[in-house]
């Protein structure tokens, strides 16, 4: 890319996907320009769902804290209740499948969740933006139904409600008049005891499939995009749109890659975001066709791929899995949380309990507090691996039970495996040692056993080296 412009990349837009892609552009020390056509921030309640996969994203940007610190953990149950009156449960359903933590995916969902459950979290958008270009201004940048349904949910502003209304409506009169809205609440609940207070927020919602048929022209990508309302999937595949393409960018931008590197953005993304569009029409066709005190809870059921853990790029022509053999073509891209053996091309996870061979051995290290958006980090699996070029983090793994290990020259760490957690994650053993690299989107860009696959990765993603 040119280096003669001060400002290389121009955002347009600072929504979710613009301010995660300005963001780790500019933790990689390239410089970015945000514009949006509106000159204030819009409140509400849009993009609420966070899922676990954005929030291992969110940990990578430094801004999970200040989002769990903010946000409300994630509601698990739908309460239906009886008309007329509207004050006896009818029904109470289980929507979101809630899983434990493990070594693996380890990500917390909220503070004040039992520490035993590992979820995702809720938080309205104008506050998750609101976060990020918090941390943005720290690092310094410019910038139709059968049915009449209601559906109302706390949010994590204190005293303020989210309400999804829908059936036959006049949407033009209750987004006019507040008496109006009010009233249609009291028609859909019964419930003329319920008090209001400032209405925040409104906004008219209606099914709109769209998708290009690619995410680059020349100098242009796409990023971003909608969904379905408590699908959890839109805001989410945004920051996923962004974090891949960011550090692609980067290293373009600094003459460490080839442009055609850019081309694997739409090779990766677009079966991702076809298979979460075609998820999220079958939760759109489930609720056109559910009644609101039927038997028939799949319109609200959320199953546990929509955490998004399971997303991979395994056919992606930049990956190389010397451990089995590549996929042609996408398939099962959203993949699932139990698919067996950890390839390339597939989400990197956690793994505890590795101890320093140098400095405090009482205090130990996970993979997710060594991975960044800023470098590729290369797991090595054995003590006498070449240790590649810069730009890289190196990290050195003992296996378990390894007795006067000693530092390796060049490595930026050298541990221990002390719980065995890193080698039987990623399938690697003393006798089979492997080196695993993860990309600056904690994706793992490689499971090589050897110099040429490592150089392999390396010639095709840093071609311009």
């Amino acid at each position: 890319m040119s280096n003669n412009v001060d400002t290389p990349v121009l955002i347009v837009g600072a929504g979710p996907a613009g301010l995660v892609l300005a963001l780790a552009l500019v933790q990689n020390g390239v410089k970015v320009r945000v514009i949006d056509k509106e000159a204030f921030y819009r409140p509400g309640q849009r993009g609420a769902g966070i899922q676990p996969r954005t929030l291992e994203i969110f940990n990578y940007l430094g801004v999970l804290d200040d989002i769990v610190a903010k946000g409300i953990d994630a509601p698990k149950l739908r309460r239906v209740y009886k008309l007329p009156g509207g004050v006896e449960p009818l029904k109470t359903v289980n929507m979101l499948q809630y899983d434990e933590p493990t070594p693996s995916t380890p990500i917390i969902a909220h503070r004040s969740a039992t520490l035993r459950k590992a979820n995702g979290v809720h938080i309205g958008q104008e506050n998750s933006e609101a976060i990020l270009r918090a941390h943005l201004a720290n690092i310094g940048t410019n910038g139709a139904y059968d049915d009449r349904i209601l559906h109302v949910r706390p949010t994590e502003t204190p005293h303020c409600f989210y309400v999804a209304l829908g059936g036959q409506i006049d949407h033009k009169k209750l987004e006019s008049d507040r008496e109006e809205f009010i009233k249609a609440i009291y028609a859909a609940t019964d419930r003329h005891d319920l008090q209001f207070g400032e209405l925040r927020w409104i906004s008219e919602w209606r099914p709109n499939i769209r998708m290009v048929n690619k995410f680059r022209e020349g100098r242009g990508f796409v990023a971003g995009g909608g969904s379905l309302p408590d699908g959890g999937q839109g805001l989410n595949s945004s920051v996923q749109d962004s974090f891949n393409l960011a550090w692609k960018l980067a290293l373009v931008e600094k003459d460490l890659a080839s442009p055609d590197l850019l081309d694997t953005y739409t090779e990766e993304r677009l079966p991702v975001i076809a298979a979460m569009l075609q998820a999220s029409t079958t939760l759109l066709n489930a609720l056109q066709t559910s009644k609101s005190g039927g038997t028939d809870n799949a319109a609200w059921t959320r199953e546990g791929l929509l955490k998004m853990l399971g997303i991979n790029y395994r056919w992606s022509s930049i990956v190389v899995d010397e451990r089995t053999e590549k996929p042609k073509e996408p398939t099962d891209v959203y993949g699932g949380e139990t698919s067996g053996d950890l390839r390339a091309g597939d989400r990197a996870p956690d793994a505890p309990g590795l101890v320093p061979v140098l400095g405090d051995q009482q205090h130990t290290l996970s993979l997710f507090h060594i991975f960044r958006p800023v470098h590729h980090t290369v797991l090595l699996f054995a003590s006498d691996a070449t240790i590649p070029a810069s730009s890289l983090k190196i990290v050195v793994v003992y296996p378990r039970g390894t007795k006067n290990a000693t530092p390796v020259i060049d490595a930026d760490f050298t541990v221990v495996d002390k719980e065995g957690h890193a080698y039987s994650t990623y399938g690697a053993s003393p006798a089979c040692p492997a080196t695993v690299i993860i990309r600056p989107d904690t994706v793992v860009g490689a499971i090589v056993f050897g110099v040429d696959g490592l150089k392999k990765y390396l010639n095709a993603v840093f071609s311009a080296v």
